[in-house]
Formats: structure tokens, sequence, C-alpha cells
């Protein structure tokens, strides 16, 4: 749909920009930069867990692998077909993060970052810094700044009750201009009609609660005592405060009546991997015979989903699975399309085709992508209906001139 612009999804024009610069394919740009976010996420994961699980080393190493390279139970109902969240939510899991996209891992790795630069940052540069990262992460992963806001408000309310001290700025300077511009964003989709239609079908609701507890354990059954032993021994500790924030408050909206529920579930599992193993070390420390399996049975029971989602990636590339190649045909048509029709040029094809005419391409289709497509299902179904043949000559004519069709 054509429409007046809008200052949405920038880093992706960045990279198209990086693209330019260097005069490299898209695909690999995008490639480079999930890497390169993915090894930003892992060194600032294992700082996070070295600050909030401070008083025992191997505790923060423990956890760092666990959330590195772990999920949830899903692979126990993948054989009948069920497709839990653990296999799909990829910004809830810093592993799916990093085998997603850029935008995840950089997200999380920027979230967590205002975390540590709020704990041991000083001065006017640690304001300068939460100033900058707020707005990168509204830019990056809007709804990321709805997460750092909600946990840096109640650390801020903790604090002034625990210690009758109000700590604003932290929360102020995060929001400084991260949240103008998500306002902006907001404004934006709502007044522009184009962006509004397409709004109205960003519906993310909260998996089933059986769902979100088999994709979180083992990792949530030890959280949830976690909390209460990290509250009583530690509520002090402001490290403590983030990873019980975060935890909480995000539990509660997950299932808060509200159309983008799931969106919460953003880096869940990074609080929950760290409260699981304040717990895990509580056990062995009043059961001492559990420290020879406990922690390595939750390892164990953690790994299986994202080899799975690993194996049946390889068995796809090994099939040559359409969603993944272009037949030499496909191939052709794309570099005609490329060199023989104008760049505004409005092509009909395929539901599987109009995924990758854009990309490739640059020119508009009917149909291309399931959420970001305007009206999605109900042109998805005309599309379908007109490659059916259910439409007589008169009505494919008419079909063709409604939608404007080069």
């Amino acid at each position: 749909q054509p429409g007046d612009g809008a200052y949405l999804f920038l880093f992706y024009l960045f990279l198209g920009h990086v693209s330019r610069w260097f005069n490299l394919p898209l695909i690999l740009t995008f490639h480079i930069a999930r890497i390169l976010a993915g090894l930003f996420l892992l060194v600032i994961l294992n700082e996070f867990y070295q600050y909030v699980l401070a008083f025992n080393p191997k505790l923060a190493w423990r956890a760092f692998l666990l959330s590195a390279i772990g999920s949830g139970l899903g692979w126990l109902v993948f054989v009948s077909s069920a497709l839990t969240s653990d296999f799909w939510v990829a910004e809830a899991y810093p592993f799916l993060s990093i085998f997603a996209n850029p935008h995840f891992p950089l997200a999380l790795a920027l979230i967590l970052s205002v975390f540590l630069v709020e704990a041991k940052g000083k001065g006017i540069s640690k304001l300068a810094i939460l100033f900058a990262m707020g707005l990168l992460v509204s830019i990056i992963l809007p709804f990321g700044i709805v997460i750092l806001a909600l946990v840096l408000l109640i650390q801020a309310i903790w604090e002034w009750i625990d210690q009758k001290r109000l700590v604003w700025q932290p929360l102020v300077f995060t929001l400084m201009a991260g949240g103008p511009f998500l306002l902006y964003q907001y404004w934006i989709i709502l007044s522009d009609p184009v962006l509004a239609s397409w709004n109205a079908q960003n519906n993310t609701p909260a998996p089933p609660l059986w769902d979100l507890i088999l994709s979180f354990t083992p990792a949530i059954l030890f959280a949830l005592p976690g909390v209460y032993w990290l509250w009583r021994g530690q509520k002090a500790e402001k490290s403590a405060r983030t990873l019980i924030g975060w935890f909480v408050v995000a539990l509660l909206a997950i299932y808060f009546p509200f159309n983008l529920q799931r969106r919460f579930m953003l880096g869940f599992y990074i609080p929950t991997v760290a409260l699981a193993m304040v717990a895990i070390d509580k056990i062995n420390l009043s059961w001492p015979k559990t420290q020879r399996w406990l922690w390595t049975t939750v390892l164990i029971l953690s790994i299986p989903t994202n080899l799975t989602l690993l194996l049946a990636d390889n068995f796809g590339i090994q099939a040559h699975d359409p969603m993944l190649y272009l037949g030499r045909g496909e191939q052709q048509a794309l570099e005609w399309i490329m060199k023989s029709t104008p760049s505004n040029d409005l092509i009909l094809a395929s539901p599987e085709m109009g995924m990758f005419i854009p990309s490739y391409t640059g020119r508009r289709v009917v149909y291309g992508h399931p959420f970001e497509t305007v009206n999605a299902l109900n042109e998805k179904n005309g599309l379908i209906a007109f490659y059916k043949g259910n439409f007589d000559v008169q009505e494919s004519n008419r079909y063709l001139i409604s939608k404007g069709v080069d």
C-alpha cells in the first residue's frame, strides 16, 4: 500500500544504507548484523549475570550457559505437532533471538546494558548513556522501552519504600528520548489510514498457561521459589530488585487483558534463569546430594528444543525446502522483474512468491507477508480465489483493476 511515509523500522532502513555504502547483498548484511548483534548479546548477558549473581560467580556462569543455549520442554510435545512458545517466540530467549534476526538480540543487549549502567554508572555520563540507550531501544524494538520503563519504575518505588529515597533520574533519562519516539510511533500508526489498517491486525495474544509453563520449564519451576528466597535474603540489593521486578511484572503483564500480551515475554527467560539458579543453589545447600545431579539435569532437559529446531532446519536445507530455496526459474523471474519493470510496479503473485518479490526486487505485491500486509487475510483469500479460477473473466478483470495490478 502506498503511503506518505513515516519514521518506522529505522534500524532496517539503516542496514539498507549499510548495504549500499559497502555494496553488499542485503541478505549478507542481514546475517552480518545478526552475528554481530548475537555476539554483543552474549557478552552483555555474561556481564549481566555476573552483576545480578555477584555473590556466587559459579552460579553466574551456569546462568549464562543455560540462558545462552537452553529453553523449555516444548520438545516433549513436538512429535504431536504442537508448536509451543519455545520453538517460535524468539524474543523471549537469547538463543532463539540470535537465531532469528538482528534486532531481537541487539534490543535485548541494550536493555541489559541499561540495567548495568543504571547500577554501576556514575554522574552525568551515566545519565547521557541511559538517554542514548533509551532512544536506541525505542528505535530498534519499541516495546522494549515499555519493559524497561516498568522495571525501572518498580525499582524506584521499591527504593522509595525500602530506603525512603526517591531515585528518579534513571527512569526519567531512559525515557527522555525513547518515550517521545515511542509516542510518535504510536501516534503515526493511529493517524495514518494505511498504518491504522495494518495495526488493526497487530494482535499478539499470550500463549495458553500450559504452553507458557511448558515453554519455560524447568527454569520457571525453580524461579518461583527463587523469587521468595532472593526477596528474603537480598531484597535490599538493586540486582535482586531488577530480577524480581522483571520476572513478576512480565508474568502478570503477559496475561493482562491487552492485545499485545505476548510482547511482555521479551527477554523473559533471562530473569527466569537467574532466579532458578538462586533456587538451585539453596536446594544444593540444604540437600548436598542434589549437587551431583540437579543442575546437570536442568541443563540437559533445557537443550533438546533448540537442538530439535536446528535439526529440523538442517533437514529443510538438505531437502531444499521451497520456503528456504528459490528454484532456478524463480530466480530468473526475479532477475527479469528487476531489469524489466518500473520500480513502483504492483505485481500479482502467489502468497509464497509474494514473500520473495519485495525483498529481492523492491517491487510491491498485493500480498507479501501475513503480518505486514494490510488487510492480510482478505488479500490472501482474494489472491487464492483468483489463482484457483473461482472468478470468471469479468470478475478477474475487475479484481485486477480494483487492485491496480501492473
